[in-house]
């Protein structure tokens, strides 16, 4: 391998190294020089050159490349204190070595670079990334106010082939994203690309080296401007939350570290296992997409009229746990949950003080229900035909009344099943003996039994 060193060139401020010099490796030494070039703006250039070095050119300010294919591998310019300008587009080199703090201003990086590092350039106002990311295969951005890191993680994460493997970026300045960008980090936070393969990304250590036994390191702050839902947002690891701003909330996705999500809590969607009792809120009673814990705790009812998209006649639902967390619901109306023959788990708010006519009946597959302490009234047939119910705890220490409207003994009718109907304790038993008398309790007065002192169900 031919090995020329240019250690002569004296004064000399501006080379311009012709197409025919003969050798390999190319090493710069020059204490004044202030302009080197090898290549051209828009011709390919061809030149025996396969790799440059600038060991001690303090002085170099503007360094050109371009279009000189020939030169590869990685080139260090982190001794090149004062530069400022440095084109590589169209060279076959992989890395681009700069200095912590360099003050240079111009980077253009060539199609080739497979390793991205760029830390606390706070001149960098023009960097003209590769048309083709999908050879970087590491990324460390810190301390460049000019660039959004997060923007160009996201475009060397999408592109088509990448081989991003390495991450460690932080920015220090608050981006606006929407959440298809939220969920991308969900992607890698799970090990995988955009095309949905499994990777093992792993971070870069602070000498720019792959840690691929490391978590990758995305830190900064979004500010997040579409909803997204709650479980999404949890699968970057949530540990806090805190009021920020007017109306909004900031979160600490501690997965990547100090990664901060802001968002309007009015936007951030409920986590509902059930898909049809989604569609259901997010239609009616969210924004079409999902519905925020915001809007769940200021819904009071819901429709109870025989319409498509209610509740009632439901076929489909199976659960709505998620109920208990509507806190502002007070009354379930007659019918609401009327036919719902597949619904097999229901919590209700701890709200609730009134069950109208029929609002269960003919839940064919619920099992069991608990009536929440809160509840004042109920009305005739509430659970009528739940051919399957088993077990019914009422933690209401007074029994609930029966509306006058709706007076008739038939809460369980046709409850064929029905064993246990569980109050709460007294070391008195004046609970379950009240229940025992109650207008439509005493129907099933030899089933009302009391729960343990612990509030659990006896055995």
């Amino acid at each position: 391998m031919a090995t020329h060193l240019l250690s002569y060139l004296g004064d000399l401020k501006d080379f311009t190294l012709s197409e025919n010099y003969v050798t390999d490796t190319l090493t710069i030494q020059g204490n004044k020089l202030t302009a080197f070039k090898i290549g051209d703006e828009t011709e390919p250039v061809t030149t025996n050159v396969k790799t440059i070095a600038f060991p001690d050119n303090y002085c170099l300010l503007t360094i050109d490349a371009r279009n000189a294919s020939s030169i590869s591998g990685s080139v260090n310019l982190s001794a090149c204190t004062r530069l400022r300008s440095a084109y590589f587009g169209g060279t076959s080199i992989t890395n681009v070595a700069l200095a912590n703090g360099q003050k240079i201003e111009t980077l253009q990086l060539p199609d080739t670079t497979t390793s991205l590092i760029l830390r606390n350039l706070a001149f960098l106002t023009d960097l003209q990334m590769p048309s083709d990311l999908s050879h970087i295969e590491l990324i460390q951005i810190h301390g460049c106010p000019n660039q959004n890191a997060f923007e160009m993680l996201h475009d060397i994460y999408t592109e088509t082939g990448s081989s991003l493997r390495y991450i460690n970026i932080v920015d220090n300045t608050i981006r606006e994203v929407d959440s298809s960008r939220i969920l991308e980090l969900v992607n890698i936070a799970e090990g995988k690309d955009n095309d949905g393969n499994s990777v093992n990304y792993g971070s870069v250590t602070a000498n720019g080296a792959a840690n691929p036994s490391a978590t990758p390191v995305i830190e900064g702050q979004f500010r997040l401007l579409t909803g997204m839902h709650e479980k999404t947002m949890q699968s970057l690891g949530i540990t806090a939350v805190e009021d920020y701003g007017t109306g909004l909330k900031r979160a600490l996705a501690s997965y990547f570290g100090a990664l901060y999500i802001i968002y309007d809590p009015v936007k951030l969607y409920m986590t509902i296992a059930d898909s049809e009792v989604e569609k259901i809120l997010a239609t009616k009673y969210g924004d079409g997409v999902g519905i925020s814990l915001v809007q769940a705790k200021a819904i009071t009812s819901f429709d109870y009229t025989p319409k498509p998209g209610n509740f009632r006649g439901n076929t489909t639902i199976r659960t709505f746990d998620e109920f208990e967390q509507f806190t502002g619901y007070k009354t379930i109306y007659g019918y609401t949950f009327n036919s719902c023959t597949n619904l097999r788990s229901i919590i209700l708010p701890p709200t609730v003080t009134y069950i109208g006519m029929g609002a269960f009946a003919g839940c064919t597959s619920l099992t069991s229900i608990t009536l929440p302490a809160s509840l004042t009234t109920v009305a005739r047939a509430m659970f009528q035909r739940c051919t399957n119910l088993v077990d019914v705890v009422c933690l209401a220490t007074t029994p609930p009344a029966c509306d006058p409207q709706q007076q008739q003994k038939t809460y369980f009718d046709g409850c064929t099943k029905l064993e246990h109907i569980y109050v709460p304790w007294s070391d008195d038993d004046s609970i379950v003996n009240a229940y025992k008398v109650a207008y439509g309790w005493d129907t099933h007065a030899s089933k009302i039994v009391s729960l343990n002192e612990d509030g659990s169900i006896p055995e």
